[in-house]
């Protein structure tokens, strides 16, 4: 897949600018990776999407690179010490 904005993909990039503030916010809380990646998830709605729409959110949302999120957003916490 090609980069996308420095970043792995398009979906990838996209989680990180439209919920890096609040990943980092809930990591900074406490939250683990996982209930994080579950709120984005659930925040998105899914559920209430038409067919279509849910197939093509599922099938970005398999391309997302969370090991680079989380990175980043430890990165991102370090840097507001």
């Amino acid at each position: 897949m090609n980069e996308y904005n420095g970043w792995k993909n398009q979906a990838t990039w996209s989680v990180n600018v439209l919920h890096m503030e609040k990943i980092v916010a809930m990591l900074n809380d406490g939250f683990n990776e996982e209930s994080i990646k579950f709120h984005i998830k659930d925040s998105c709605k899914p559920e209430d999407m038409n067919l279509y729409g849910r197939d093509m959110f599922y099938s970005a949302w398999a391309t997302i690179d969370w090991y680079t999120i989380f990175n980043r957003a430890k990165e991102n916490m370090e840097q507001l010490v």
